[in-house]
């Protein structure tokens, strides 16, 4: 794994990862709990290596309402942190499910880009993204601060072995411009764009799975099917599109020990640089709990 190529293509995983626990079942307790997860994601085409950690207070927003509609609901405060060799990334994470078929993130967040070849990485167009053009300008690399504020609604459904979702992130950006920077644009590594020192990134993410056998959350998982991911920045206009097979796995086990493996196989149909050529391979291992608070589950 090369500096310039420290964390790109994994974010997909990492999202995907998080919609693999949309149907779940909800914590125990009709009161407060802690809900955790962490994750362990690398990619291949270009490639990548992330972990990322998130924790939130969660409450039910029904209590313990019967309804399957309303049975997965809750409203969450936390924050999320992430690291890989290319940048550290934190802030407050505020999340919202008033229905099951439903749910939306607001997160605000830090970037620090060390240098070393890791950094941002400044462009003049959106074009010349492959590993092999960076690499050799690894001296260029700028390190630097950014700020994020993003929206990510997702909506979900299932009709018998059939799942389906349909997740967007809207992300606003700001980098810190250096002195005497006169490129308008840099190479984000996460999302593996240039994007304009202000821009705003969109991610359109569709899937449609099928599952054989499907447990409650601590039981066997296997779900199978395609996902489309669309990203594009609007100031920039860098596009990159790809259509693929993806799984999601875990074996049978009550214990929040045993992770979930997530993995998809993305051929680009739409990129400045990367149509017709090796597809962007993602994996993921994913680990949940959602533990009640003693005050809740002392509840007669």
């Amino acid at each position: 794994m090369t500096a310039r190529s420290a964390v790109a293509c994994v974010v997909s995983a990492a999202m995907l990862a998080f919609s693999a626990s949309a149907f779940a079942a909800p914590a125990a307790s009709p009161g407060p709990y802690l809900w955790t997860r962490a994750q362990l994601a690398a990619g291949g085409w270009p490639s990548g290596l992330l972990g990322d950690v998130r924790v939130q207070v969660r409450d039910p927003l029904w209590g313990s309402s019967k309804s399957f509609l309303l049975a997965d609901s809750y409203v969450g405060a936390g924050a999320r942190i992430a690291a890989s060799p290319a940048f550290v990334e934190g802030g407050p994470r505020l999340s919202i499910a008033p229905a099951a078929f439903f749910d939306m993130d607001v997160q605000g967040s830090v970037h620090r880009y060390f240098d070393g070849g890791f950094g941002l990485l400044p462009f003049d167009s959106p074009d010349h993204k492959l590993e092999s053009e960076r690499n050799p300008r690894a001296s260029e690399v700028v390190p630097d601060t950014a700020w994020t504020l993003s929206a990510n609604p997702t909506l979900k459904a299932q009709v018998g072995p059939f799942v389906g979702f349909d997740s967007v992130i809207v992300e606003a950006w700001h980098v810190d411009k250096v002195a005497g920077a006169t490129a308008p644009y840099v190479y984000e590594p996460f999302r593996d764009l240039v994007i304009a020192w202000d821009d705003v990134v969109v991610e359109h993410q569709p899937a449609a799975l099928w599952t054989p056998w499907k447990g409650d959350g601590h039981q066997r998982m296997l779900w199978v099917g395609a996902t489309l991911r669309d990203r594009y920045a609007l100031v920039s206009r860098d596009h990159s599109l790809t259509l693929g097979p993806m799984v999601n796995f875990r074996p049978g086990s009550r214990s929040n020990a045993v992770p979930m493996l997530v993995l998809q196989v993305l051929p680009y149909l739409v990129d400045a640089d990367r149509v017709g050529g090796v597809p962007c391979i993602q994996g993921a291992l994913v680990w949940k709990a959602e533990t009640p608070f003693k005050s809740a589950a002392a509840t007669p």
